[in-house]
């Protein structure tokens, strides 16, 4: 149990002030006290730049359930007893040090204070922590509006800070101009475009059986989504994030929305239910893959705003991020600044970096007509994709990455058409095959393969987008095999003479290393999933994969034609 910072009463003409830091269990002990839950709540609603995750409601359930991977840390203000002044935060927050309580959860970082011209209570906060923490940044990602940071214009604070600015854009029910929104000609035609290929249906969650019932594929759906983009898996990695969803929705804090085709859900939405009637789309924002090309998650963002409006609300914040999508929907911006409380070396040395450095950088780079933030997305993603090609190496896959380069590198290259029989192995042996299931394309494990996790997950969506249909089988917790079929066949495919008038034509197989025994068996319950009776099956599989191609020689599967790839 950590000890907790000796109280600082601070003496005035007319008041007691005593400021006083609270850390680790002192801080879920706090949580349960109900005057001081009563008083945290007065403050919040009388403080006019507070927003719902500097709420008690908010910040308890974040305590609760992350307490032990970052330490709580309450500082409090009371003056003559009455708390006027709280900040929350949390230790050991992933490239954010010490920050704000709800970390990158948590949208918005402020603290609360009673008296709006009270600059006092965060300066003293702030040292306080610096004393109890020496040598750690302290950082406010994204301070909202209102939020008064005079205090670090000259002194000692001017010298230990960096602050950046940020664009919110922001969805404003108040316009005058608000409808025109809801008429735009690219919404019209892609709800259009996604009614077509079924009953298109917008839902509010409105249940908490419903939501835990929908939680599991949202969730992958959003880990799929960042898997592809960034390379990252947020519910597989952080193993609470949806018991901290379903206690914010017990909270009545979240607002669910989902938007379903023949009853499969296209797109959702989570996001926060805020002060003063605002909605921030701070939570998680989903889409299945199978309709990508449809872009459900802007239909979604669409709707929501349209029932909101609909339901007299005051605003939906769709959050920074420069996202181009946020501002076709935005009617309207308002300023938000990150703050970093640092040394005085860090705080010059980053200054130089984004006053000169970066600033001079990007501007040489505009008037060459070149966008610095996608080079620098495009670095990035290159860099890291090579760290995960290190990794396969070292595991002892440089052989077989050496073939895929090569393909890779080269042009052209063959195929090879083997005619599968379901007749030669048990489809009934081992785990069922599913369809387009996003869970065990997750599943996906690199090691002993040709392929990383990023590249798979980018040629899975890419395929999803084609229209093709992944069937996949799952042991033991990891992918062992995928195949996918797309419902037209490619040209040189149909002119192949040996190919069977109704044939089905499976590609892009995968098979991990120490499934290569269950690839005939996967292949018959494969055969089983496909229409017709399976006796015109065909599988295509480049000549360079030799370990595929050697696995089904050995299981029996005849070659029938070799054809040149485009």
């Amino acid at each position: 149990m950590q000890l907790n910072q000796p109280s600082k009463p601070i003496l005035t003409e007319e008041r007691v002030v005593k400021i006083e830091v609270i850390t680790g269990e002192s801080v879920l002990q706090l949580l349960s006290d109900n005057s001081f839950l009563l008083s945290w709540s007065s403050l919040y609603q009388s403080c006019p730049w507070a927003t719902v995750f500097q709420s008690h409601e908010y910040v308890s359930v974040w305590y609760q359930i992350y307490h032990q991977q970052h330490l709580p840390i309450v500082i409090k203000e009371e003056t003559g007893g009455r708390l006027t002044g709280l900040l929350t935060l949390a230790k050991d927050v992933k490239e954010l040090g010490i920050t704000a309580a709800g970390g990158w959860s948590a949208y918005y970082h402020t603290w609360l204070v009673a008296d709006y011209d009270d600059n006092g209570f965060i300066k003293k906060a702030l040292t306080l922590v610096r004393q109890k923490f020496p040598g750690q940044k302290i950082t406010f990602k994204y301070i909202p509006p209102q939020t008064p940071l005079g205090w670090l214009d000259g002194g000692y604070w001017s010298r230990r800070h960096v602050i950046r600015p940020f664009l919110r854009p922001v969805m404003d029910f108040t316009a005058p101009n608000v409808g025109k929104l809801f008429s735009k000609k690219q919404f019209r035609e892609g709800r259009n475009r996604l009614s077509r290929v079924g009953n298109l249906t917008y839902e509010q969650i409105t249940d908490y059986d419903a939501f835990v019932s929908v939680l599991d594929e949202l969730a992958d759906q959003y880990d799929f989504r960042k898997a592809v983009t960034l390379n990252k898996t947020p519910f597989r990695k952080n193993l609470q994030k949806k018991e901290f969803l379903l206690a914010l929705y017990r909270q009545n804090i979240l607002h669910v929305a989902v938007l379903r085709v023949n009853g499969h859900i296209a797109a959702s939405l989570v996001a926060t239910e805020g002060k003063n009637r605002w909605v921030h789309g701070a939570g998680i924002n989903t889409h299945s893959p199978l309709y990508g090309k449809y872009s459900p998650g802007y239909l979604i963002m669409v709707m929501l705003g349209q029932h909101l409006y609909g339901k007299g609300y005051q605003a939906f914040d769709l959050t920074p991020g420069g996202h181009e999508y946020k501002e076709r929907l935005a009617n309207t911006h308002d300023q938000l600044y990150e703050l970093c409380i640092t040394s005085q070396w860090d705080a010059l040395s980053t200054k130089l970096y984004y006053d000169y450095l970066k600033e001079g950088s990007k501007a040489l780079f505009s008037g060459a007509g070149i966008n610095l933030k996608y080079v620098k997305r495009s670095i990035d993603k290159k860099v890291k994709l090579g760290k995960e090609k290190l990794k396969l190496a070292r595991h002892g896959s440089i052989g077989a990455l050496a073939e895929r380069g090569s393909v890779e590198e080269g042009s052209g290259g063959k195929s090879i058409v083997f005619k599968i029989d379901p007749v030669k192995s048990d489809a009934t042996d081992g785990a069922p095959v599913k369809v387009n299931s996003l869970c065990d394309l997750l599943d996906f494990d690199a090691d002993g393969g040709s392929i990383t996790r990023w590249e798979f997950m980018k040629e899975s969506v890419q395929r999803f987008e084609n229209g093709e249909q992944a069937y996949t089988l799952v042991k033991d917790g990891r992918l062992a095999a995928c195949v996918w079929r797309h419902p037209e066949m490619k040209h040189a495919e149909k002119d192949s003479a040996c190919l069977h008038h109704g044939a089905v034509m499976l590609d892009g197989i995968y098979c991990h290393a120490d499934a290569h025994k269950a690839l005939p068996t996967f292949l018959a319950a494969v055969a089983t999933q496909l229409p017709g009776d399976g006796s015109h099956l065909y599988l295509r599989v480049s000549d360079t994969d030799k370990t595929i191609c050697t696995a089904l020689d050995k299981a029996g599967f005849a070659t029938e034609s070799v054809l040149h790839n485009n």
